[in-house]
């Protein structure tokens, strides 16, 4: 099984980067909504950290290198999770024709 994954490596970045850039394509900023909103919750935890509402305690990294990080992996978490959801309302008319058949 890892041996099959490794060899679909390549293929498999190809498809990331084409839905990632048919994803921004169209909006005002392209690709760089894709940094804007982390660096933007990035800010937010920030400011909450040094105004005191969140305490976090020290961190090995920066504290703004530790929470975008954070926000990153949470987002590419939470894509991951989604996109099969996702997928499937897209297909929804096409999956009920097949079930009705």
């Amino acid at each position: 099984m890892f041996r099959d994954i490794w060899r679909g490596r390549g293929l498999a970045w190809r498809l990331a980067v084409r839905d990632i850039s048919a994803q921004y394509r169209q909006a005002a900023l392209g690709l760089m909504w894709a940094l804007i909103l982390p660096l933007a919750n990035t800010a937010v935890w920030i400011f909450l950290n040094s105004s005191g509402i969140v305490q976090v305690s020290e961190t090995p990294l920066p504290y703004a290198v530790y929470v975008f990080t954070g926000t990153m992996l949470w987002a590419i978490f939470m894509d991951a999770m989604n996109a099969p959801l996702q997928q499937a309302t897209a297909a929804k008319a096409m999956l009920i024709e097949r079930m009705g058949s």
